[in-house]
């Protein structure tokens, strides 16, 4: 019987060998997934800002309280996009998060080939203007755990949107269009 519980006491001493050898892998796998996921996240939540933030720029203006017409600015669509940043689920508060986001507005020509302006304010698209903003981060601001991956901190999340403007300046309206269902 001694020797039966000798062999078995060996075997819990392997099998913790095993688990200290095992772990470290594991957990790097494990935490790897987690920080894969953080950005892909991420960079969905900028796809989805940058979305917001043409879908605002395309109204071209916006009413005051006093029911004026007033020209949304690239200011105005910036702000948006933060606001809209700050208001998720994600923690995107940390220090130095919105100091270093980027968010550009350019404007190109209808072929959408050619940038025409990266100051044109949304107020002053023509019909056919295409439009696009873009966000971008450096990961070390967003990164979920305190662990420094090093080889990861030079990457940049970004996200992007691109629009066609619709509204006809002239006459301040949007031309909608449909197609006829046997078309």
């Amino acid at each position: 019987m001694k020797k039966l519980e000798n062999i078995n006491s060996r075997r819990l001493g392997i099998a913790a060998v095993e688990m200290a050898l095992c772990l470290p892998f594991i957990l790097a796998i494990l935490f790897g997934i987690l920080e894969f996921y953080r950005l892909t996240q991420i960079k969905n939540l900028f796809n989805n800002a940058a979305r917001e933030g043409c879908r605002y720029a395309s109204q071209k203006f916006i009413l005051d309280g006093n029911g004026q017409k007033i020209g949304i600015t690239i200011i105005n669509v910036q702000d948006r996009v933060q606001a809209i940043l700050r208001n998720t689920f994600l923690n995107l508060s940390g220090e130095g998060v919105f100091e270093n986001l980027t968010i550009s507005f350019t404007t190109f020509q209808s072929n959408g080939n050619q940038p025409r302006s990266t100051s044109l304010s949304p107020s002053q698209l023509i019909k056919n203007d295409i439009y696009q903003i873009d966000i971008s981060l450096n990961y070390k601001y967003v990164k979920f755990l305190n662990f420094d991956f090093g080889f990861l901190n030079p990457l940049v999340i970004t996200g992007s949107a691109r629009m066609i403007c619709t509204a006809n300046k002239e006459l301040d309206q949007f031309n909608f269009t449909m197609p006829s269902p046997g078309d």
